[in-house]
């Protein structure tokens, strides 16, 4: 039997088993047969029936009735390796690992220079974490076949894993030296020389690459790494300008090439790559996307928008391009046209969690919570510790009043990101709705430690504190950062002019309220406010006009409905 499939090793047919059994051509024994002495066209008929129907099982998957008809044929010739390298290899299969080892152990007894067995039992100590023994036996195996392609990659594998550099350097040169460097060996190679800073190994690398695959793409972008490596952007511009001279098609050049135009400030350069492209194949979505991104950062939507318009056209059901069209009317506040492409997006492909999430976000600001929260939960059900989802669906059932479904995902928000200083404070303003001040207290104090600038936060504490009519200074103190870091802020300019009217400063407190009003006339709660304000200082014609104003904003606002002597019910 053979290595690398099924758990890392493969499953072969009945007929390729039974050569196995009868004369392995991967041991260092040209033929072996079952008993000693036997002819060379005779073989034990009992035993190849149950090699057979052992094969036929482990084809089906039924390995414990493969184990069984191979140990079974093991009563016929315990000495067979081939059949024991069988058993192992179904041990594996079954997850047995310690036991595959055992078996491999007995059969290298008969065998010491069987290949297939040494190579299997590499692999299990590979598998098993064993590294210094599946080096060891790599080695081993080496020496017995200097020639195995597969087992002087494994090693280099193994040291690059280890970050034995120059050793799996060793083993790869080995290869290229045995003439069967392909075009893996030679990247692995170049990389392994660049990561050592042996530039000049490097280029020679990639360059015998090129001359033995002069197609292969990654050749010229290891060259390109060099140029790069050694901090000359010019030698790896024009490196790449030549490479696209001669292959157009090389499409990760193209984009290496874009990177360092735009490192070196020449957009144009960068735009014209992909214009060029695309007057030689106007078909190559690719270029339309990477244009179109292009033309974004250089704050010009309406092409932008252009190639991506065309890049549906060419492919209808690329999801990549609905994405863009999405994140472009987002930055133009076409909010419309933003779910429009983000809906096509998830009905393409509705198992992408960004999808999700950038919807359910447009559908929250624009204050659509049923639409939102359907995004939310679906981005939910898809990956629950998505970044984020937690606490956007806390802030979506905190708008829905569904207070105890807010609280959980809110927590779950902290739970994942004890940091996370929004989630307290929406957790915080939750709370105190609910009445539960001393826990919305501790959370606002608990987010003000990690963020003590944050005017939101800042804001929010101090509304609630004034709304109880508690810590009136500190709420003062609070809001009055809150306004020097954003004094058009109208909730803001709200929440100093009621801190004021709590404290009895009812002129300071209009002035306040007349600047809320100025900059946020569509709350009921600001109109409400500045009907107070006025109450106090008896101008009751303009305290029963504001709060008219609030009723149209809010028909059905109580404490409004009373002040005007109205029916609550």
């Amino acid at each position: 039997m053979s290595n690398f499939c099924r758990n890392g090793w493969r499953v072969v047919a009945a007929g390729a088993l039974l050569l196995q059994v009868w004369g392995c051509a991967g041991s260092s024994r040209s033929v072996h047969r079952i008993g000693e002495g036997a002819s060379t066209t005779s073989y034990n008929s009992p035993a190849a029936q149950l090699v057979i129907r052992g094969a036929i099982y482990e084809l089906l998957e039924n390995y414990p009735a493969a184990l069984l008809a191979y140990q079974e044929a093991m009563l016929y010739d315990s000495t067979s390796v081939s059949l024991q390298n069988a058993i192992a290899e179904t041990y594996v299969a079954m997850n047995r690992r310690d036991a595959a080892l055992q078996v491999l152990r007995r059969a290298l007894r008969l065998d010491p220079s069987n290949r297939e067995v040494r190579l299997n039992m590499a692999i299990l100590y590979h598998q098993l974490g064993q590294i210094d023994a599946a080096i060891r036996s790599y080695e081993e195996l080496h020496k017995i076949d200097p020639a195995n392609i597969d087992v002087l990659f494994n090693l280099s594998a193994i040291y690059l894993a280890q970050q034995q550099l120059p050793k799996a350097a060793e083993k790869l040169e080995e290869i290229v030296d045995l003439g069967q460097a392909s075009g893996e060996i030679w990247l692995q190679l170049g990389k392994i020389y660049l990561a050592q800073n042996d530039l000049a190994q490097a280029a020679k690398t990639f360059d015998a690459f090129m001359k033995e695959s002069p197609e292969d793409e990654r050749a010229y972008l290891g060259r390109g790494a060099v140029y790069r490596t050694q901090k000359d952007t010019t030698a790896a511009v024009a490196w790449y300008e030549n490479a696209l001279k001669a292959h157009d098609d090389f499409d990760n050049v193209r984009d290496e090439l874009k990177l360092l135009y735009l490192q070196t400030h020449q957009p144009a350069k960068a735009v014209a790559l992909y214009e060029d492209r695309l007057a030689q194949d106007s078909t190559d979505v690719a270029s339309l996307l990477a244009l179109g991104q292009l033309y974004l950062s250089n704050m010009d939507s309406a092409k932008a928008a252009a190639a991506f318009e065309r890049a549906i056209r060419q492919a209808p059901d690329d999801v990549r391009t609905y994405f863009l069209l999405a994140d472009l009317s987002y930055r133009r506040e076409r909010w419309d046209d933003t779910i429009k492409y983000l809906q096509k997006a998830v009905e393409l492909n509705d198992q992408v969690p960004d999808g999700w999430m950038m919807l359910g976000a447009t559908y929250l600001r624009l204050s659509k919570l049923p639409e939102a929260k359907q995004s939310f939960e679906k981005l939910y059900s898809l990956k629950p510790d998505f970044p984020g989802v937690n606490f956007y669906l806390g802030v979506v059932y905190s708008q829905l009043h569904e207070t105890d479904n807010s609280i959980k995902y809110l927590l779950a928000a902290i739970d994942q990101d004890p940091d996370n200083a929004d989630a307290m404070g929406t957790l915080a303003s939750v709370y105190d709705e609910a009445g539960r001040h001393i826990e919305s207290d501790s959370l606002y104090e608990q987010a003000l430690k990690l963020q003590p600038e944050n005017a939101t936060l800042l804001n929010n504490y101090a509304y609630s504190l004034s709304v109880r009519g508690v810590r009136l200074d500190e709420a003062l103190s609070m809001v009055q950062k809150a306004v020097a870091k954003e004094p058009r802020n109208g909730a803001f300019l709200d929440t100093i002019g009621w801190v004021y009217f709590r404290l009895g400063n009812y002129e300071t407190a209009l002035t306040q309220l007349l600047d809320a009003v100025s900059v946020r006339d569509t709350s009921a709660e600001v109109m409400e406010h500045l009907g107070d304000a006025y109450e106090k200082l008896g101008q009751l014609d303009h305290a029963r006009k504001y709060w008219q104003k609030a009723l149209e904003l809010e028909g059905g606002r109580k404490s409004v409905l009373q002040k005007l002597g109205l029916p609550t019910n």
